[in-house]
């Protein structure tokens, strides 16, 4: 099982409310019987704030049935996914007081305890212990963020994590299909390695030059193009991937010579036209993404889609139909 703590909002205003994700992600075959994380006394959190202080929690010591609802058991079913949202600012003489602007560090703790009264569930299997979410970062007002050890390794994957989560986030925001461009492109490219940077140049003189040959024709004749990337994401997969609705980091791994896999689960949502008498459509999908550093920053260098609907392929494999900038592609 999977704990995740996840900002929803990477900026927050000075006066907003700060807002966690907590999800328990099941990645097993099989179903798991869990407690509900809305529960509080179930989910403890730290929070570093701009000057590496730890913020302490506030309380007013109130049993509120109503804040603390009483955890429920859950059958979470095999690759499902339990979230609830959590106010951690300061809100009614309760949770953390942020009095700084700036870049703060949160990490969560999930425990469900073996020794409780379990109801029967079935085939599924009590997930008891201790599951701890990754690092991550949220910033009130403005970023100024605070330099992490070097020379850690967790702190390495931590901040490529972060890259990937600030990465996604302008996805989320310009939607990009195909080549980004436009407002897209300025926010993406800061974040790509010089590599990716380079063949994705490529890859837009190879579209230009594709629309000097047959723009014309195709706009006579009414014809869709023929690019294979004109309606795919490139950072997360093919039609319907193309346009994920959220995302959330499930992991990460160091692949040597400070190069670090970012595991990330996207939600395609359906929100219109879903036809009377027929539901929205809903569904997860996964990829890899590949952090470099780069001249003392993490940027994207690769990303592989795992959705096996369709060939494994890394976008540094490129497109048979380019070459050295140039369509040699089916006409």
């Amino acid at each position: 099982m999977i704990f995740s703590a996840e900002p929803s909002q990477q900026l927050v205003a000075w006066d907003g409310p700060v807002v966690l994700v907590l999800s328990l992600h099941n990645q097993t075959e099989g179903s798991m019987l869990v407690k509900h994380p809305a529960n509080n006394q179930l989910v403890e959190i730290h929070v570093t704030g701009p000057d590496g202080k730890e913020l302490y929690w506030q309380s007013t010591g109130v049993n509120d049935s109503k804040r603390h609802p009483a955890a429920e058991w859950v059958v979470l079913e095999q690759y499902r996914e339990l979230s609830v949202k959590r106010t951690i600012s300061l809100e009614d003489g309760e949770g953390f007081a942020f009095e700084k602007p700036g870049q703060y560090w949160v990490t969560a703790e999930y425990s469900l305890d073996s020794s409780d009264v379990v109801p029967p569930s079935g085939n599924a299997r009590l997930m008891s212990g201790r599951f701890h979410s990754s690092k991550v970062a949220f910033c009130i007002e403005v970023c100024t963020p605070r330099e992490m050890d070097a020379e850690s390794d967790a702190g390495l994957s931590q901040t490529a994590a972060e890259t990937v989560r600030v990465f996604y986030n302008n996805i989320l925001r310009y939607r990009p299909l195909g080549l980004p461009t436009g407002a897209a492109r300025t926010a993406l490219w800061p974040l790509l390695s010089n590599r990716l940077m380079r063949e994705l140049e490529d890859l837009e003189a190879c579209d230009d030059d594709y629309y000097r040959r047959y723009g014309a024709m195709l706009k006579r004749n009414h014809d869709k193009p023929g690019t294979p990337w004109l309606e795919d994401g490139l950072f997360s997969g093919p039609d319907e991937e193309a346009n994920p609705a959220k995302f959330t980091i499930l992991g990460s791994r160091a692949i040597g010579g400070n190069r670090f896999e970012v595991h990330v689960k996207f939600t395609f949502e359906q929100t219109e036209d879903c036809g009377e008498g027929r539901p929205c459509e809903h569904f997860d999908f996964e990829g890899l993404a590949t952090v470099a550093e780069e001249s003392g920053q993490f940027v994207i260098d690769d990303f592989t889609s795992l959705d096996h609907n369709y060939d494994l392929r890394r976008l540094s494999d490129g497109f048979e139909q380019c070459r050295d900038g140039k369509w040699v592609g089916t006409p």
